[in-house]
C-alpha cells in the first residue's frame, strides 16, 4: 500500500516513533462503543444495499494496540455481492479489504495494523473508511492524535493501599484517596475523594503506588517519588516525609518502576535493577537485610525486562522469559518450590515464557507468551485462581470460567494483597481471590477461587489492584474503580464501597 498523506500534515521523524503512534491510534479503535447505531447509507437506486456499521473506536492515541475492530450489517436484494473496504486520507482512496458474500448478513472483523497502514509512517490527522456494496456505501472516520496533545487521556494507572494515581497523556499526574503521608503529591496531607494534581510533574510516562508512597517514571528516565519515607522508600537519602515529588538519587536510565509496601524498585536500560527502602526480608535483593535510603543493585540480574515489588518480596522477568524472585517466602511466593526466604534472586520453576509479572502481599502472578497466566504462593482466599484455596510454592495455571479449562487471552495482570486481576485482549477485566469490599467487581462480596468478570468492563486498556480496590483506565480516556472506598480511593467523590465499577470523576 502506498504511503498515506495526512489531512493535517505532521510527519513523524522516524519509523519507530511512527509505529508507536500508530499502535496508540489503533488501540483507541478497539474499545469506544458507539452510543448509537449508524444509519445505513442512502442510495439513489432502489436495489442498493443498505449498510450500517461502526468502529469500536474513533480516536487513537499512543496506547498499545494491534487492530481496528469494524462491526457491520448489510441488507441487500442481491443473492450474491461483494463489499469493499477502503481507507482515505487526503484525496486518495485505497482498498484494504474486498470480500464476497451471499444475501443479508451481519458480522465483524478486525483489521490488522499492517493491512491498514502497511506499517508505513502514519501522520496525525483524520482518516476515513468506506464500506461499499451493490451501490450502497457507508463512511466511517477516525482520528490519529499526538500522544501528548491535550493531556486528556489516561496513559497509566496505579492503585496503592488506599490511594490511586493516573498519568494523563500530557505527562501530568492526578491522584486521589488517602493522603496522611502526602502520597497524593499535591503538597498537603488532606485526603481527597476526587483527583488532585501532583505538583511539578509534567513529563511522566508511568506511575506506581505503594502502601503510603508513590513513584513516577519520567520521560528523561529519572524517577521521582513522594509520600511516606520512614524506610527510605523515596530514595532521596532521607527518611523525611515529602508531600511533593523528590528525585530518586542516582537513577538516570530507568525504563520501568514499581512501588511496593515500603520499598521501591527501578528497572534500568541495561537490564539491571536497583531497589531502595525497607529490607528486613531481603526484598532489595542485594544479599542483606539492611534497609537503604538510596538505590542498591539487585544481585545477579543483568537481563531484566519487567519488575514488580510487593510488601516483602520482589520479582523480575528476564529476557529469556524466565522469572527470578527474592525476599520473604513463607508461603512459597518466590516460586522455587520451597518456603525458604532469600536475600538474593532465585529462579521460579516451570516458567520459561513469561512476559509480565505482578507481586501481591504473599503471592505472585505472571503472564505467559501464549496469553495464559500462572500464580503461586499464598492462596487462602483463592488468589491463585486455580479453583482451590491451598497455598503452593510452584506456579499453577489460572483457570477459566467456573474452574474449567485455562484462562486465555491475558495481556496484563495485577496482584495485590489477597486478590488478583487480569486484563484480557477483549478489553474485559477478570478478577479472583479476596472480595470483602467488592474488589472483584462482580456485584458481590464473596471470595472466588476462579475468575469472575468485573461488571460492565469491556474496553479496559490496563488494570491495577490495590489493597481492597481495583482500577482500570478505559480506552475512551476515562477510568473506573471498584471495591474499598473508605478514603475516596475510587475517586467517585464518595467514600462508599462499590461492588461494581464506578467512574472516576474529573478524568480526563
Amino acid at each position: 500500500m502506498a504511503l498515506l498523506s495526512p489531512v493535517t500534515p505532521m510527519a513523524l521523524r522516524n519509523r519507530r516513533s511512527a509505529t508507536r503512534l500508530l499502535a496508540g491510534a489503533i488501540l483507541c479503535a478497539l474499545a469506544l462503543v458507539a452510543t448509537s447505531t449508524l444509519a445505513g447509507a442512502a442510495s439513489s437506486r432502489a436495489s442498493a444495499a443498505k449498510i450500517s456499521a461502526h468502529l469500536t473506536k474513533k480516536s487513537f492515541t499512543s496506547a498499545q494496540a494491534k487492530e481496528v475492530k469494524l462491526v457491520y450489517r448489510f441488507s441487500t436484494p442481491s443473492k450474491r455481492f461483494a463489499y469493499r473496504l477502503t481507507i482515505k486520507n487526503g484525496s486518495t482512496w485505497q482498498a484494504v479489504r474486498s470480500v464476497k458474500k451471499k444475501g443479508n448478513f451481519k458480522g465483524s472483523h478486525k483489521i490488522a495494523v499492517k493491512k491498514l497502514f502497511a506499517l508505513k509512517p502514519v501522520n496525525v490527522g483524520r482518516y476515513r473508511l468506506k464500506l461499499s456494496a451493490d451501490g450502497g456505501s457507508k463512511l466511517l472516520s477516525f482520528r490519529v492524535v499526538e500522544a501528548t496533545s491535550g493531556g486528556s487521556t489516561i496513559g497509566a494507572i496505579g492503585a496503592g493501599a488506599k490511594h490511586t494515581c493516573a498519568v494523563l497523556s500530557g505527562g501530568t499526574i492526578k491522584c486521589w484517596g488517602y493522603n496522611s503521608y502526602g502520597q497524593l503529591g499535591n503538597g498537603t496531607t488532606t485526603s481527597s475523594p476526587t483527583p488532585v494534581q501532583v505538583s511539578g510533574i509534567t513529563n511522566a510516562n508511568a506511575i506506581s503506588a505503594g502502601d503510603g508512597h508513590t513513584c513516577a517514571l519520567l520521560s528523561d528516565h529519572t524517577v521521582e517519588c513522594w509520600g511516606n519515607n520512614g524506610a527510605g522508600q523515596l530514595g532521596n537519602g532521607t527518611t523525611t516525609l515529602h508531600p511533593t515529588p523528590v528525585q530518586v538519587s542516582g537513577i538516570t536510565t530507568a525504563t520501568a518502576i514499581s512501588a511496593g509496601g515500603n520499598v521501591s524498585c527501578a528497572l534500568l536500560s541495561n537490564g539491571t535493577i536497583k531497589c531502595w527502602g525497607y529490607n528486613s526480608y531481603g526484598q532489595l535483593g542485594n544479599g542483606t537485610t539492611t534497609s537503604s535510603l538510596t538505590p542498591v543493585q539487585v544481585a545477579d540480574i543483568t537481563t531484566a525486562t519487567a519488575i514488580s515489588a510487593g510488601v516483602s518480596h520482589t520479582c523480575a522477568v528476564l529476557s529469556g522469559g524466565t522469572i527470578k524472585c527474592w525476599g520473604y517466602n513463607s508461603n512459597g511466593q518466590l516460586g522455587n518450590s520451597t518456603t525458604t526466604s532469600s536475600q538474593t534472586p532465585v529462579q521460579v520453576v516451570n516458567i520459561t515464557t513469561a512476559t509480565a509479572i505482578s507481586v501481591g502481599s504473599y503471592h505472585s502472578c505472571a503472564v505467559l507468551s501464549d496469553g495464559t497466566a500462572k500464580c503461586w504462593g499464598y492462596n487462602n482466599y483463592g488468589q491463585l485462581g486455580n479453583h482451590s484455596k491451598t497455598s503452593i510454592s510452584i506456579p499453577v495455571s489460572v483457570v477459566g470460567v467456573g474452574g474449567s479449562g485455562i484462562l486465555s487471552g491475558v495481556t496484563a495482570i495485577s496482584a495485590e494483597n489477597y486478590d488478583s486481576c487480569a486484563l484480557l485482549s477483549s478489553g474485559e477485566t477478570d478478577c479472583w481471590g479476596w472480595n470483602e469490599y467488592g474488589q472483584l467487581g462482580n456485584g458481590t462480596t464473596s471470595d472466588s477461587s476462579v475468575r469472575v468478570q468485573a461488571s460492565g468492563i469491556t474496553n479496559a486498556s490496563a488494570i491495577s489492584v490495590g489493597n481492597g480496590h481495583t482500577c482500570a483506565p478505559l480506552s475512551d480516556g476515562t477510568a473506573k474503580c471498584w471495591g474499598h472506598n473508605s478514603d475516596g480511593q475510587l475517586g467517585d467523590s464518595t467514600t462508599t464501597n462499590r461492588t461494581t465499577p464506578v467512574s472516576v470523576v474529573g478524568l480526563p
